[in-house]
């Protein structure tokens, strides 16, 4: 079916070369399809636009910035709304709240995955220390403050992006957080009671100087990281 656009051009101006036309059936997906405009007056045969070209023009619109930027080797996913990216597992401190006191730890953290992406975080850990591909299984965070489906507890802080340019403050959320409750029973294997037995889990890791976390201890997801993140495909390796 043919449309006819209606050009209210003056002989001066611009004229139309290219259309989108959005397609939604009732309580289905949006699609975008790119039209050539014929003889300023009918849409030609349209080809569909691919998720990414969707988003980027959504960000123009919306006034968000897509420079063209290198990406970190840790990054897997790149878009101006969405970052998915993983820290390799090493030592480091891990903050704990308990009632009025503040205890610091020094323990080996798993290799984490971190997907940034509508003003929220989702975490979940891997078993290896490596570069993850699509296919690769995933674990829960065997950390406090984070939900079975791996998001974030926030608190008050406050996002600042879900781009390139706010990883460093997504990881700080987890980092440099005080921790002070579990909020499911699948953080660890075997389940440890609570957050005592959350802590005790910690402390002891601490105590025998522990160099890398045990990975024996993570409880999988049933899921690979490509349905973690929610692609329906592979991550780029």
């Amino acid at each position: 079916m043919t449309m006819r656009v209606y050009n209210f051009t003056s002989p001066s101006s611009p004229s139309p070369r290219l259309a989108l036309v959005f397609h939604q059936a009732e309580g289905g997906a949006l699609l975008v399809t790119r039209h050539p405009v014929v003889e300023e007056t009918y849409l030609g045969p349209g080809s569909l636009l691919s998720l990414d070209a969707v988003e980027e023009i959504a960000s123009l619109l919306a006034g968000v910035p897509t420079t063209r930027e290198l990406l970190p080797e840790n990054v897997l996913l790149s878009r101006p709304t969405e970052t998915a990216w993983y820290v390799p597992g090493r030592v480091r401190p891990m903050w704990f709240r308990t009632g009025n006191r503040t205890v610091s730890l020094t323990v080996p953290w798993p290799t984490l995955v971190f997907h940034a992406r509508n003003d929220r975080l989702r975490v979940c850990a891997l078993s290896c220390n490596k570069r993850p591909a699509g296919d690769t299984p995933v674990h829960h965070a065997p950390l406090m403050n984070i939900y079975a489906d791996g998001t974030l507890c926030l608190g008050n802080v406050t996002p600042s992006s879900c781009g390139l340019s706010g990883m460093q403050g997504w990881e700080a959320a987890v980092f440099d957080s005080h921790f002070t409750h579990t909020n499911h029973d699948q953080a660890l294997r075997p389940p440890h009671d609570g957050n005592e037995g959350h802590f005790r889990f910690w402390r002891r890791l601490g105590d025998r100087q522990a160099r890398t976390f045990p990975a024996r201890s993570l409880v999988p997801r049933g899921q690979t990281l490509a349905q973690f993140l929610s692609l329906g495909g592979s991550v780029d390796a």
